[in-house]
């Protein structure tokens, strides 16, 4: 019997056909044989300064923000504090002028002083009392001497309209005379009147001017007889008045304008 011999299979060359890759493919194909697994270190330092440079930024408007509001914080209690302190001063100094005025007034207001001025001012209209009211001159000059030991006045002057001394304790002001018109303004007004400070020797000195009318009943209205001129020493008033207090803080001064 005869063997049949295997026939090999025929095998048909193949052709490799590769489709060309568009420009797109090829740019990724490029990019990502150049990627090397990491971000470039310059690149990355960037952004970290980028991202520093923000916090800073913004850190520093936020404290700049802090910082003007705690300063208009502090500006305003300041304000309010040293508006109430000066307000508590005024109120002192206030209440200290009425004092010296009111004080004034025991002698400006005194019937017997009264009486006296209008008699030795001519306007007197009682002929049998003015020799017994002239009598009383000692009387008065010791008045007057007791009134500015008791205040501590530099001086005290009962005037005439005309600024004639009717009794005088101390030196007469240099305004008596220099300014008329300051008495004239007291006799027209019948109103009392607080000159400027002045300086005296090494002290600050205030003139207080107090109406004396003539004399009337109770209750009723005179014209002014004179005027009763007394001269107070204030510099140690105003030394206190401007003194540190408690409520001050560190470094603050007081001025008195």
């Amino acid at each position: 019997m005869a063997k049949k011999t295997p026939v090999a299979p025929k095998i048909q060359p193949t052709t490799d056909r590769t489709v060309p890759a568009t420009v797109a493919q090829q740019a990724a194909l490029r990019s990502l044989s150049g990627y090397k697994g990491n971000v470039p270190l310059s690149g990355f330092m960037g952004w970290v300064l980028l991202v520093v440079l923000g916090v800073l930024a913004v850190g520093l408007l936020l404290s700049q923000a802090l910082i003007s509001q705690r300063q208009d914080q502090l500006t305003a209690d300041t304000a309010s504090r040293v508006a109430l302190q000066g307000q508590s001063r005024a109120n002192i100094v206030a209440e200290w002028l009425r004092g010296v005025e009111t004080s004034a007034d025991t002698i400006a207001r005194a019937q017997l002083v009264r009486l006296y001025v209008a008699e030795m001012t001519g306007q007197g209209n009682d002929a049998d009392m003015g020799e017994s009211l002239r009598a009383q001159a000692p009387y008065m000059q010791q008045l007057m001497k007791d009134y500015v030991g008791r205040t501590h006045a530099i001086g005290a002057h009962l005037l005439g309209t005309n600024g004639q001394p009717v009794v005088s304790q101390g030196t007469l002001p240099p305004a008596v005379a220099e300014h008329p018109d300051l008495i004239a303004a007291v006799v027209s007004s019948a109103k009392g009147k607080l000159l400027p400070l002045r300086p005296v020797g090494n002290d600050l000195v205030l003139d207080v001017l107090r109406p004396v009318f003539q004399p009337s009943q109770e209750g009723t209205e005179t014209p002014v007889s004179g005027v009763l001129w007394v001269t107070i020493p204030v510099g140690d008033k105003l030394v206190a008045l401007a003194a540190p207090t408690p409520q001050d803080r560190k470094g603050e001064r007081t001025a008195i304008l």
